[in-house]
C-alpha cells in the first residue's frame, strides 16, 4: 500500500510538474493575450469615439444640407418672381412708351392746327402794333 502511494505521489508529482511547465510556457501567452485585449479594447474605444464623431459631422452636414436646400427652392421662388414681375414690367413699359408716342403724336397734330392761327395772330398783332405806330406819327405830325 505504501508503495502504490509512493507510485502515485510520483505520479502526482509528475503530473504537477508538467502542468507548472506549461503554465511557465502558457504564461507569456496569456500576457501576450491581455495586451492583444487591452490594445483591442483600447481601439475599439477610439473606433467608438470616432463614430460617433462622424455620426455628429454627418447630421451637422445633413442639417446644412437641408438648409442649403431650403434656400435654393427660395432663392428659385424669389427668382421667379423676380422674371414673373420683369414680364409684368415690360410689358407695362412698352404699353406706356405707345401711349407717349401716341401723346407725342397728338402734340405735334396739334400745334400743325394751332400753327397758323398763331401764325395768323401774330402777324394780325405786329400789323397793329406797325399801324398804331403809323397813327401816331400821323397824329404826332
Amino acid at each position: 500500500m505504501i508503495r502504490r502511494l509512493r507510485i502515485e505521489n510520483d505520479q502526482l508529482t509528475e503530473m504537477k510538474e508538467s502542468l507548472e511547465s506549461r503554465i511557465h510556457i502558457l504564461e507569456p501567452t496569456m500576457q501576450d493575450s491581455k495586451e492583444i485585449t487591452s490594445a483591442l479594447e483600447e481601439r475599439i474605444s477610439v473606433l467608438r469615439l470616432e463614430k460617433t464623431t462622424l455620426q455628429t459631422e454627418l447630421n451637422e452636414e445633413r442639417l446644412a444640407k437641408d438648409l442649403l436646400e431650403r434656400e435654393l427652392i427660395d432663392a428659385q421662388g424669389l427668382w421667379e418672381a423676380e422674371v414673373k414681375a420683369k414680364g409684368i414690367l415690360a410689358e407695362k413699359i412698352t404699353q406706356y412708351e405707345k401711349e407717349i408716342r401716341q401723346m407725342q403724336l397728338k402734340i405735334v397734330s396739334f400745334f400743325h392746327k394751332i400753327k397758323n392761327p398763331i401764325e395768323q395772330a401774330l402777324n394780325y398783332s405786329f400789323c397793329y402794333f406797325v399801324c398804331r405806330e403809323k397813327t401816331k406819327e400821323i397824329f404826332t405830325l
